[in-house]
Formats: structure tokens, sequence, C-alpha cells
């Protein structure tokens, strides 16, 4: 229940261990690595082999960094190619349910399943310089995406040329026949159909000889063929285009066609001379691009099947590039590796014992961190309070040589949890759906996993609370068959509103105090002396006997209430002169008393209301959890579809209550924490504990797994 005590582990072993020693520390997992590589100008030189004094100076010309600059480069590009086969095939597979979805369940396989895997898909493990299985699927998928890009523009340009040309689908005169001669021109353009009404009366009226031909027509135009009298063409051309007419070129009459032929060749095919046989070779071309497309989809489907066996190479490749950004941190010498870490104490012997036992010139030596050092942290706690570890992480973890507040804020923070949201019905739905998607949907023991059991313990605190305020899903249960649920309740929020503020005000005043004592607490494991006895001894009294002489001023004996105010009055004395310890003027210190005692008492006064958002979030569900139940009723007379519309607005009403007053109950309790009770004695900023180890993002190995037949 504190932060784990780590030990120093110093490592310096043959060169030609080097790649088996990376993938041994990998595997335990226990090892945080050091970065040395900035460090090895430092005065204090690492550990060295007794046989080979000199061994720890890098010798001129051997340059590491180059090479594993050059192989990080080298992985990266290889995860970057299957990230992209990854996220290609995707699109292909069976699709999961959202919620499955949403959390991105990993695959799980047995270390030989893994094992098996990467020696299919990488054929480099046994020949090297070979390309592997998994390039040449990953290539297939660059392909086959860029292709189906290709097809759907050529597709979507085909598709916008057919319904250009489908208009003029009825003209029957073939394509070349369609231009000026001699002594007529022709035109074929579109008219708005008021327009040409209008310009068939002009043309009456000014009588001059054109022929009009209505190839198609709509509702709101009409495709025209349009032959008149070269001699009159200054006359007609302005007329056309006063009325609305705006030409349209057809690829026989166009300067540059419009429909490229795409696909496969057409050469010995002949020339198309009518639109409709235009309009006929597209439909083909368009055919062929969507058995095209077919065939791609079919084979990316078939490809897909391969996915699983990529995501596990994924993860294989990122292993390497975490043994090659950890040799980074490695100082490398013309025979020797050096290595420095942290490992928990607990665990470090082991390690080191297992060292010895797996490398024969290696020399392992463990030292406890001195004053400079600032090792990593390993938070561990019972599994009661370890959820809440992730609000601690939320805020910041502690530094090596500070307490872990999670144990304090865990009953805090589920009470707190639920009195947003006051309803036991609501605690129990909460609960279990956090229990369900949590062992379902989440394996991997982290964030994810903690958040959940957060949920699950706070659900568990609301059903508690909500037994104790009364609230059932808003269900009244003065009377009727839940009456005996009325025998647990202490208070009713809605009826008792300022008694029910006032236990609020109540818990919060007893979590800032808390911080204050464990403040006082950490004072004396420092042995801060001063710090102790001159403010936060003296304020906690005065805390404690502040409110005591507001509350019982009137009920206490007169001997009692002498004693409790003279003590009040000298603590305050004592922190007034002693709090300011470092002023050399006494006027001065004492001023500074003066002004940090009424800061405290203020600020401590501010905190304290900080908690009535509490109040606030623990009346607004349930006053919405009863306009719901009211909505509901009110349907339930309504002809063929009442009580339909009635389940329908207690199941979706009362779900959205429960979403937006978790995420509001979850959001201003972790603000409680951090801005109330942290501050009172915690800092944070230490480094996390990040064993050196294998990240899987698509996987998970497991020893035993079963298989279905």
């Amino acid at each position: 229940m504190a932060v784990n005590r780590m030990k120093k582990l110093q490592i310096v072993a043959h060169s030609s261990y080097r790649p088996e020693l990376i993938r041994f520390l990998q595997h335990l997992e226990a090892i945080h690595i050091v970065d040395l590589a900035e460090e090895k100008s430092s005065e204090t030189a690492p550990v060295e082999l007794e046989s080979e004094s000199d061994s720890m100076n890098p010798k001129p010309g051997l340059q590491m960094k180059p090479i594993i600059e050059s192989a990080i480069r080298g992985v990266r590009n290889d995860l970057a190619e299957l990230q992209f086969a990854i996220n290609y095939l995707t699109k292909f597979e069976a699709k999961k349910g959202f919620i499955a979805g949403f959390w991105g369940s990993q695959v799980i396989l047995s270390q030989q399943e893994y094992t098996e895997i990467i020696e299919d898909m990488d054929s480099q493990l046994k020949i090297p310089m070979e390309s592997g299985k998994w390039l040449n699927i990953c290539h297939e998928c660059r392909s086959l995406e860029a292709e189906d890009l290709q097809l759907t523009v050529q597709q979507n340009k085909l598709n916008a040329d057919k319904s250009y040309l489908l208009p003029w689908s009825n003209l029957d005169a073939p394509l070349e026949e369609i231009h000026d001669t001699e002594k007529t021109a022709i035109k074929l353009g579109v008219i708005p159909i008021i327009g040409y009404d209008n310009l068939c009366a002009e043309i009456e009226s000014r009588g001059i000889d054109v022929f009009f031909e209505t190839i198609s027509e709509t509702k709101r135009e009409k495709c025209l063929l349009v032959i008149f009298l070269k001699e009159d063409a200054d006359i007609i051309m302005p007329i056309l285009t006063n009325h609305g007419f705006s030409p349209t070129m057809l690829p026989a009459t166009h300067p540059q066609p419009l429909l490229p032929t795409p696909g496969p060749s057409e050469e010995g095919r002949g020339e198309v001379s009518k639109i409709a046989e235009l309009l006929a070779r597209i439909d083909e071309n368009i055919q062929k691009i969507e058995t095209r497309k077919s065939e791609v989809h079919r084979r990316s489907v078939e490809l897909a099947k391969e996915k699983t066996k990529l995501m596990a190479l994924y993860d294989h490749k990122l292993e390497l590039l975490e043994q090659e950004e950890a040799r980074e941190n490695f100082i490398h010498t013309e025979h020797t590796v050096v290595i420095e870490g942290w490992a928990r104490a607990d665990k470090a012997e082991t390690l080191k014992d297992k060292l010895l036992q797996n490398f024969e010139a290696i020399h392992v030596e463990l030292s406890a961190p001195n004053e400079a050092d600032e090792p990593p942290v390993d938070m561990e706690n019972k599994r009661l309070f370890s959820p809440f570890q992730m609000v601690t992480n939320l805020y910041g973890i502690p530094r090596y040589r500070e307490i872990d507040p999670t144990p304090y804020i865990a009953p805090f923070f589920a009470f707190f949890f639920g009195i947003c949201l006051t309803d036991a019905g609501y605690g129990i739905v909460l609960a279990l759906i956090a229990y369900l998607i949590g062992k379902k949907f989440v394996r991997n023991e982290g964030g994810g996993k903690q958040l959940f059991r957060v949920l699950i313990l706070s659900g568990i605190a609301t059903v508690i609370v909500g037994a104790l305020t009364g609230g059932w899903f808003a269900i009244p249960i003065d009377e009727g068959p839940l009456s005996f649920l009325s025998k647990v309740r202490v208070i009713n929020p809605g009826e008792d509103q300022m008694k029910f503020f006032a236990v609020v005000l109540g818990v919060g005043f007893l979590q800032v105090w808390f911080g204050f004592v464990v403040k006082m607490l950490i004072d004396i494991k420092e042995r801060a002396w001063g710090s102790f006895f001159h403010s936060d001894l003296s304020w906690l009294i005065i805390m404690t006997g502040l409110p005591v002489l507001i509350l019982f001023y009137k009920k206490l004996p007169n001997q009692l209430l002498i004693v409790i105010e003279a003590l009040f009055v000298i603590c305050a004395i004592w922190f007034v002169i002693f709090s300011d310890r470092e002023g050399k003027n006494i006027a001065g210190r004492i001023g500074t008393g003066f002004f940090g005692l009424y800061s405290r008492i203020s600020g401590s006064f501010g905190d304290i209301l900080s908690y009535s958002r509490l109040f606030a979030l623990g009346l607004a569900t349930g006053i919405i959890a009863n306009v719901v139940n009211t909505m509901a009723l009110m349907t339930w007379n309504v002809p063929y579809l009442g009580k339909v519309m009635t389940v329908g607005i207690l199941i979706g009403g009362h779900i959205f209550n429960i979403v937006i007053n978790t995420l509001g109950g979850f959001i201003h309790t972790a603000r409680l924490q951090f801005v109330e009770f942290f501050t009172k004695f915690y800092e944070g900023g230490g480094e996390p504990f990040k064993p050196f180890k294998r990240e899987h993002v698509y996987t998970t190995i497991m020893e035993n797994v079963k298989r279905e037949t």
C-alpha cells in the first residue's frame, strides 16, 4: 500500500551477448532501463570487469549510434508497411459488434502460435536478406488499393459522361453527320421550358425560318436540335441566348473528345456513330470496371484472412523496435556493453541470479538509491484500492520518496461519486454494465481495466448512498410494494435539501481536515518537526476546534468550553508567531502570521464550499429521474403505441441520466481530489516505473489458450 522500494542494477557483459541479453531483459519485464548514453561523461564511472579494466572506455572509431539509428529506421518502415496493410484489410473483415469495435479487443494467441506465425510470415528469420511473406502481402494491399482507387475514378468519370449524354439518347442521327453544311448551321442545346415557348413565339413573329426538334424533355427543360440558315445566324444566335439556350457539345462535335476509352484495349472494335452506341459502350466499360472491382474486393477479402498474422508480426516488429531503442541507452565499447536500470527491491536479487545463470561473461551489481538519485515510481496497493491508481495517475504519480495517496482518496472518491448519483438503482445498473464490459472487452491490465473497476466500486457505493437517500429509479417508496425500502432511508434529498446540503459540506470538511492530518503524518515521517509543531499541529487543532465551537457552543459544559476556547486561542497565537519561521523582524513575522491564519481560514471555507457541487449533482440526478418517470406515465394511455412509448422513454431516459451523471460525477469528484485534497499534502511529478518489456498493440500472449474444435 505504498511506493515500492527500488534498487539500482548495473550490468557489464561481453559484447557478443548483446542481442541475446537485450531479448532476455525484455522477456524478464522487470528492469527500468536508464539512458547511460547521456551520462557516460559523468565523473562516476559504471562498474568494471576485473579482467578488463579498460573495457569501460569507448574505443576510438567505435560508432554504434549510426548502426542503431539505421536499424530503427528499418524497423519503423516495416511497421509502417504492416500498419497500412492492417488498416486496409480491416475494411474487408467481418464486422465486430459496436462495443468490441470501440474497445479494439486484442487477438489472444499462445506463445507457440505466436512463434509459428512469425516464422511463417518473416522468411528473414531463417534466410537472411530474403523478403518475407508479409512484405508480399503488404505490397499487394498497396497495389489493390491503388487499382481500386483508379477504377473508382474511371467509374465516376464514365457515370458523369453517361449522365451528360443520356438526355441525347433519342438522337438517331450519326454523330459524324451532325455538323454545319455549306448553307445551314446545326446546333444542339438545352433550353428552359418557359424560354422555349417564348423563343418559338419570337421566331414566329419575326418570320425567320428555323427548324426545332425536341430530342428529350423534362419538367424544367428541353434538349433541342436547331437548324437554320447561316445567313440568319447573326439574328438567331442572340435570340437563342436571350431565351436561355445553352449549347451542348457532343463527342463528334467537341474539339477534344469527352470520353477517353478506359479499361481494356478497344482496338478493332470500330468507331461509335450514334449516341445510343456510345452509351452502350460506356455501360459496357462500367460493367467491366464493376467486375474488376469485385475481383479486387474478393482478393482483399481473401487477404483479410491473413490480418491476424500481420497483427502478430506487427507486435513482433514492435518488440524489435523496442530492443533497438533500448540499445540507444547502453554504453557500447569494443568488447563490452554496459546497462543500468532500476528494479523493484523485492525482485532485484532474483533478477541478478537469473542473469548470472544465463550468461557467463557478465557482472551484475545491485545498490540502494542515494540521495541524488530519483528512482522511477512503482505503486502497489491492495486490491480494493488499486483501481483508484488511475485517478492518482491523472493528477501525477508521486515522487519516489513521497507517499502514495491512492488509499486515502479511494473511499472518498467512491462515496462522493455515490452522492452525485444518489440512486441505488442507477448504482446497480452502473456496476453491472461496468463489470460486463470490463470482463468481456478489456483484457489488458491497465487504465481501461482500472477505469471499469473504479466504476464498479463507485456503483456499489452509489447503491449504499442511494439506499440511504431513498433513491430507486425515482420510484416512490413510502407506500406500495417497495415500502420496506423506506426503512433504510436516512434522508430524503428532495424534501430535506438543507439537511442534505449540510451532510455534503460535512463530508467535504472531513476530507479537507483529513488532508491536513496526512500532511502532519508526513511531517512526522520526514522528521520535519518545525513544520509539525509550529504550523501543522496548531492549525489542525484550530480546524478541529472551530466547528466544535460553532456547532456546540450552547451545549458544552462551561468548564470544557473554557478549555476549548483557551486551547483555540493559544494555537491561533502560536500559529501567528511561528508560522513564518524564516522572518527576522518580529513585527513582520506576526503580520505574516495573521495573514497566513486568515488565508488558511478563508481558504478552508472556500475548499469546503466547493463540495456543494456534489449537492447540486445529487439533486439533479433525482430531478431528471422524476421527469423521465412523469413523461413515461403521460404516454401510458396513448392508443396502440402508449405502452411501447412508456417503456422506450423509461429505458432511454434513465440510461441517458445514468450516462450524463456518471460522466459529471466522475469529473467533479476527481476535481475535488485534485484541487481540494491533494493540495494539502501531495506534490506528484514522479517518473513512472516502465520496465523494458514487450508492448503489444494487437495481440495478447497467454500460456494456455483453448481453441474450439
